[in-house]
């Protein structure tokens, strides 16, 4: 809302007037509009911060049922807080330790808010009872003459520019190229998807062509695995429209996706690449682009080149297991044992069913991996895995990796036995820990190895980095050995009482 030159925001959504003009222009009461989220919330009793984020709801459709219950209320107060309290680096590294590293909810928000649950409670309670106009905008809402949508909301600022300052371009769209896109959209909806699909293929059908009803229809066929379907439907589209930036990245997305389900190398990889980079040059925020390029590079035998695309899909979407699952097989074509652990015990540990028995797998081979240079065969095996899960038996499918003993120059009662593990090195086991504080110095004299030195409060903590070139680093690109009065954010785990081996750092 605008109301000379400043804008409001901040109201409660729920929030409706008791008095409505009939058809009669007789102003009546409803007695049944339901509470709104300010009553709501004013209750004194509220949901314990711990079970109010462990709660899980149906946000699909007709499933979701009422917004006008404690928990939307309260929810819509936290999310009011930690907006205009900035704490939304806090949010971020709140999800990590919950959804990766599966911290419980208690211990999160300490190291995340550095507040317990009560005590942000209490917080957000005191916030809500600051906030005084959401009060007036609901006493107004009870009066036959009152306008609650007129109410000066919480959070008001001026306009950061003028009606005079604004500019429109319009470019006119074709009536054919509007009904494609909009087709595109429609087929991503379960309960529009046939007609959305019939209304591209109509397009498609034109004598003229429709490059953008070609394109749908080939995504559609992705989703469903028809890949000969899918490269007609592409082909096509790329003589309609070859400069689309969308064409390379389904292109690249078919070659990806028929190595996964034939368990096979990705073909064209060259083209594929050119393809990925011309994308990212246009999208450069695309994680799935990302994670193919790593993919790809990886296949092609550049294992720290693919490193850097896999570690920024992951950072523009930590919570896919995918593109962590990738990282850990990335980390093993580098021979980094220790960080591939890390991605896959993190993993194994994970709600996601399928990726937790796939990352069981790749530890249990790891042992093998490392000692002879060849994963062990299991039963039901036909070949090698797409993308990354090729690499370290790509190397080997004749008989063992350059440098490496294969198990056929084995006696038989060394293959008989079972591979030792390696020795444990300190802090490469125990619960991964959280620091925030600032950099001091970075001493990478030993390079590839770095020992970092971080301030919190008042105490100074000693971090080691076995290797910073392949550190996982959020926020830049790449670990450097300048950093100094940086705030930063650190996992690790523990090697004496202010020591510890880093396992990922994140720049604030």
């Amino acid at each position: 809302m605008q109301v000379d030159k400043e804008v409001n925001i901040g109201g409660d959504p729920e929030l409706q007037p008791e008095w409505h003009e009939d058809i009669f222009d007789m102003v009546r009461r409803d007695p049944n509009v339901p509470q709104s989220l300010t009553q709501l919330a004013s209750s004194p009793v509220w949901i314990g911060m711990t079970d109010l984020f462990t709660m899980k709801h149906d946000s699909s459709g007709r499933n979701e049922g009422s917004h006008n219950t404690m928990y939307y209320a309260q929810a819509w107060m936290v999310v009011h807080y930690l907006l205009n309290n900035k704490k939304l680096p806090e949010v971020g590294t709140y999800f990590d330790l919950v959804q990766n590293k599966k911290v419980p909810i208690d211990k999160a928000t300490v190291q995340a808010f550095d507040m317990t649950p009560d005590q942000m409670e209490l917080e957000v309670k005191k916030y809500f009872d600051s906030k005084g106009n959401l009060g007036i905008a609901l006493d107004q809402s009870k009066k036959p003459t009152g306008n609650p949508g007129m109410i000066q909301q919480p959070i008001h600022f001026p306009l950061p520019f003028d009606s005079d300052e604004l500019g429109a371009a319009v470019t006119q769209i074709p009536d054919v190229e509007a009904r494609a896109l909009l087709g595109d959209m429609m087929a991503r909806i379960p309960d529009r998807r046939m007609q959305a699909l019939t209304d591209l293929q109509q397009l498609a059908a034109d004598p003229k062509g429709n490059e953008v009803a070609e394109r749908g229809l080939a995504r559609d066929d992705l989703q469903l695995k028809k890949f000969d379907a899918a490269a007609e439907h592409l082909a096509k589209a790329a003589d309609l429209n070859a400069r689309d930036p969308w064409i390379w990245y389904y292109r690249s997305v078919l070659k990806y996706r028929q190595a996964q389900a034939k368990r096979q190398e990705m073909q064209g990889l060259a083209n594929m690449m050119q393809d990925l980079r011309a994308v990212l040059d246009w999208y450069p925020e695309l994680a799935d682009a990302y994670n193919m390029l790593g993919v790809s590079r990886v296949e092609g035998g550049g294992w720290a080149s693919a490193l850097e695309a896999q570690k920024q899909a992951v950072a523009l979407s930590p919570r896919n297991v995918e593109y962590q699952f990738n990282l850990g097989q990335i980390y093993v074509a580098g021979k980094k044992w220790d960080l591939a652990r890390e991605v896959f015990t993190r993993l194994k540990d994970g709600s996601d069913r399928q990726a937790a028995a796939a990352a069981k797998q790749q530890l249990d081979d790891l042992a093998t991996l490392q000692k002879y240079g060849i994963r062990p065969q299991h039963a039901g095996d036909t070949g090698a895995p797409a993308g990354a899960a090729s690499t370290p038996g790509a190397a080997t499918a004749a008989g063992g990796a350059k440098g490496t003993t294969a198990t056929a120059g084995l006696d038989d009662d060394d293959a008989d036995v079972a591979p030792k593990p390696p020795p444990v090195k300190p802090g490469s086991t125990g619960p991964v820990l959280f620091l925030k504080g600032k950099i001091v110095s970075s001493d990478c004299s030993k390079a590839p190895e770095a020992v970092i030195t971080v301030l919190s409060g008042m105490t100074t903590y000693t971090m080691h980095a076995s290797d910073y070139k392949t550190l996982l680093v959020i926020g830049e690109d790449q670990f450097s050995c300048e950093w100094a009065n940086r705030p930063v954010s650190v996992n690790y785990r523990a090697m004496g009482k202010r020591e510890g081996e880093v396992v990922s750092i994140e720049l604030r």
